[in-house]
């Protein structure tokens, strides 16, 4: 959160306007925290000292680093970050807690369980539709299976 109001701090100096942003945290094999972020708002060629320097501040001088890409290559950019949402092993550390932050006025995706996302399914017309991301996994906590199924809507 901090990282996040500093570099909107620092947009809004350079005359730009907020992020737009998802966030979502991993937990690393090696005990590393590591986020991924799909953000809006970072100008063409941003100065990527000034941006590593917002985010050690940010974290305390405890190192790490930023990493940007553009991915407007990508065809369906929600299946990158869910699937770092719907991971089944997820850290214990995250158990009960939202695993990820975003900014105020995003649009949420629709996200239906049980015998109500079957009736959606059948309603939309989508059964032997394509599903763009599918995860399937045994929750180690509740033990329940999980399916998760992404559909874009605007491509069908």
């Amino acid at each position: 959160k901090k990282f996040i109001k500093s570099l909107n701090y620092y947009l809004k100096k350079k005359g730009l306007s907020s992020l737009q942003y998802l966030t979502v945290i991993e937990f690393q094999e090696r005990g590393a925290v590591h986020y991924h972020m799909i953000c809006n708002g970072l100008p063409k060629y941003p100065n990527y000292k000034d941006i590593i320097e917002l985010w050690r501040k940010a974290n305390k001088g405890k190192g790490g680093s930023v990493k940007l890409e553009k991915i407007d290559h990508v065809d369906n950019v929600g299946a990158y970050i869910v699937k770092y949402m719907t991971k089944a092993d997820a850290d214990e550390r995250l158990v009960g807690k939202k695993m990820y932050q975003c900014s105020k006025g995003l649009d949420k995706p629709l996200e239906i369980a049980g015998d109500q996302a079957e009736e959606l399914i059948k309603e939309l017309g989508l059964e032997g539709k394509k599903i763009v991301y599918q995860n399937e996994y045994q929750d180690k906590h509740t033990l329940g299976k999980v399916t998760y199924q992404e559909y874009n809507l605007n491509r069908l």
